[in-house]
């Protein structure tokens, strides 16, 4: 999972869960689960304006179209969470005081926390491949030529992995390392690389002649264009 799929699929297991909530403020009879579930309907629905809008925001994150549907699916979860809270508020002043558990805040806690330990572990890897690897290929795909067809994607290269990450590189140099800098093509040449994009979608990386790497590349891929090269030492 890179962080676009973070971006495209938490959202959505976040909403459905949306459908949980509201099933357990209807069924719970006790204040303190009552009071739990309202904390974490608020907390999921900060993490559905975070996933969904901050963090493609404030990231050079490579998102499609598809991000409308997101959109369009965290606004549902939201309203998801904001009833199942007019249903925890309506029901709380006839609720009792009968949980025997007391550490449910905590368990709420260490899941709500998940998105968060999730989305730094995706992250961390991603920037961990890129200041780990050797050459860093950013590619935009033209498609059919038709509104929405378009995309990009970055490769990132060393001797022991051609790995694709979300990260645009193309247009932020935010995760770009120092000791990176900027080359063309005979540049990546003349340093003993050779790209090539065969007509089976597969990305052939050659250094001093040798292939070290082969790997299928996304098949909705195609019309594909090399916009930016840096060459990390």
């Amino acid at each position: 999972m890179n962080i676009r799929d973070f971006i495209y699929y938490m959202p959505i297991i976040i909403s459905i869960i949306g459908i949980v909530s509201i099933a357990l403020a209807l069924k719970t009879k006790d204040k303190k689960s009552n009071k739990c579930i309202i904390v974490m309907n608020i907390i999921n629905i900060i993490y559905l304006i975070s996933i969904s809008l901050i963090i493609p925001m404030l990231l050079p994150i490579i998102v499609d179209l598809g991000i409308i549907i997101i959109w369009f699916l965290s606004f549902c979860g939201g309203i998801l969470y904001i009833i199942s809270i007019s249903i925890c508020l309506f029901k709380r002043k006839k609720l009792e005081d009968i949980t025997k558990n007391k550490n449910m805040f905590k368990y709420v806690l260490i899941i709500v926390l998940i998105p968060i330990i999730l989305f730094m572990i995706i992250l961390g890897r991603e920037i961990y491949l890129i200041n780990n690897s050797n050459v860093l290929l950013s590619y935009y795909s033209a498609g059919n030529g038709g509104f929405g067809d378009s995309d990009e994607f970055t490769y990132v290269i060393n001797d022991k992995y051609c790995k694709e990450i979300s990260i645009a590189i193309r247009y932020s140099n935010l995760f770009i390392p120092k000791s990176a800098r900027e080359i063309d093509e005979d540049e990546l040449e003349s340093l003993g690389y050779n790209i090539v994009l065969d007509n089976d979608n597969y990305i052939l990386i050659y250094k001093n002649n040798e292939l070290i790497h082969k790997e299928r590349i996304n098949e909705s891929y195609f019309n594909i264009d090399l916009k930016k090269i840096y060459y990390n030492d």
